[in-house]
């Protein structure tokens, strides 16, 4: 996996690349499914919106744990 950054962008800029049957090759699930379910793609903008303006670790800690639910769902376990 690869990480692509620029923080001097408004909004900063992250690119994440993966080696398509490597162990990071997953993180196309998490786009398909918040693609096809509205429900869990308002609650992610909703996360996006509480954390707007403020720590951005306490941000990517919240996200994380969004991602970790959502990866226990029916829907990315049947990608």
């Amino acid at each position: 996996m690869s990480l692509l950054q620029d923080d001097s962008t408004t909004p900063p800029l992250g690119v994440q690349l993966t080696v398509i049957g490597s162990e990071y090759d997953f993180f196309w699930k998490f786009r398909d499914v918040l693609l096809q379910n509205d429900s869990f793609r308002m609650e992610y903008n909703a996360l996006k919106r509480q954390f707007e303006g403020k720590a951005m670790d306490a941000y990517r800690v919240a996200k994380n744990e969004f991602f970790q639910k959502l990866m226990t769902t029916p829907e990315f376990n049947k990608l």
